[in-house]
């Protein structure tokens, strides 16, 4: 893509320069002249290349994306909009240029004569070897071959360059946002209660979902930022849990962030894992899995043995002081039962880790 890019503005630049070597040669004494407005005509047509090449910006997602990604995106388009004023300025004056253009296509024409004829007689004012129909000749060429040079670099010097530099600019603002409105609703997921089958939803219900929202919406715009997306990425987290389902929305947030999220539903088999030299920045525990009740204890204690000290936090259905106390005595760093409390332990730790 680089070498069709770098040969199209190559060759029309070869273009430019080869009429600029024939209108010196040819006109001699009034190349001066010839040339000035030759440059007047080129960036003329490279205005209007400017403004058929605006691109145009667009709200919609991928047909490949899931109706939840479609919505997070919209979402944050709401949030940031992308300036279009040029882009409207462009499409009204390439209407107007394209409409005289088909509806004074005669007028174009003589106009383009009288133009020429003008501009042939002040090249031969300039210079008395040269007849009238010769300078005539060149003015014409130099009229029909300029503007389109202008027009071609002006049209492709936006498509090949300035819009893709555009785009890095508006996806390093938007995919932040995009990212953020994604993992607000995967860890607003999570902090609600599933609903049981046949059971209407009460109000106070929906209040709790709307603040549960609200909050996560505020920790997660703390917490995910542009320059911290960076270090979450390429994290590795290790969760323990027999009902990995149960945790179905902070893995696809975390795995949003672009951490990586190993599953393990037993104490041999995560134990396995670190054993086989996997390391990971975090680690996460559910307490009891049949038949032990204490297997997150277990799991802990096996991690100190083998010398291991990576963060483990306890996730499970109780987060009184009694059980925040017996985790970290066991070596975690904490216990809770708040979805949200776990999204911060994984991102605070990750993220000071692989940003050393």
């Amino acid at each position: 893509m680089m070498q069709t890019r770098v040969f199209t503005i190559a060759a029309l630049l070869l273009w430019f320069f080869f009429d600029v070597a024939v209108v010196w040669h040819s006109t001699s004494r009034s190349a001066g002249i010839a040339l000035l407005i030759s440059m007047g005509l080129t960036a003329a047509g490279y205005v209007v290349g400017l403004l058929f090449s605006v691109p145009k910006a667009t709200a919609g997602s991928s047909h490949n994306a899931s109706d939840k990604d479609a919505q997070s995106s919209q979402s944050a388009r709401q949030i940031y909009s992308l300036n279009t004023n040029l882009e409207e300025v462009a499409d009204w004056l390439t209407k107007i240029i394209v409409g005289l253009g088909l509806v004074e296509a005669k007028r174009i024409i003589t106009f383009m004569l009288n133009a020429s004829a003008a501009l042939g007689a002040t090249l031969a004012s300039a210079e008395p070897t040269l007849n009238q129909p010769a300078s005539q000749g060149i003015s014409m060429g130099i009229i029909l071959s300029f503007p389109p040079i202008g027009f071609l670099l002006g049209f492709f010097s936006v498509r090949l360059y300035v819009s893709r530099a555009l785009y890095n600019v508006d996806k390093a603002i938007l995919q932040p946002i995009d990212i953020q409105a994604k993992v607000t609703a995967f860890v607003a997921a999570a902090n609600v209660p599933k609903q049981q089958a046949g059971v209407e939803t009460k109000p106070a219900d929906a209040r709790d979902a709307a603040s549960a929202v609200r909050e996560t919406s505020n920790v997660v715009r703390r917490i995910v930022t542009p320059s911290a997306l960076a270090s979450f990425s390429g994290g590795r987290l290790l969760w323990v849990d027999d009902r990995p389902p149960n945790n179905e929305y902070l893995i696809n947030a975390f795995r949003e962030l672009g951490i990586d999220v190993t599953l393990s539903t037993s104490t041999d088999d995560a134990l396995a894992k670190v054993d086989a030299g996997n390391r990971y920045d975090a680690i996460i525990t559910d307490m009891g899995r049949p038949p032990d009740l204490r297997a997150g204890y277990t799991l802990l204690a096996a991690l100190k043995q083998r010398g291991v000290a990576t963060p483990t936090l306890v996730y499970a259905g109780s987060a009184s002081e009694e059980h925040r106390r017996e985790a970290r005595e066991a070596g975690a760093v904490d216990s809770t039962n708040r979805p949200q409390t776990v999204f911060e332990f994984v991102t605070r730790t990750v993220g000071s880790r692989r940003g050393k």
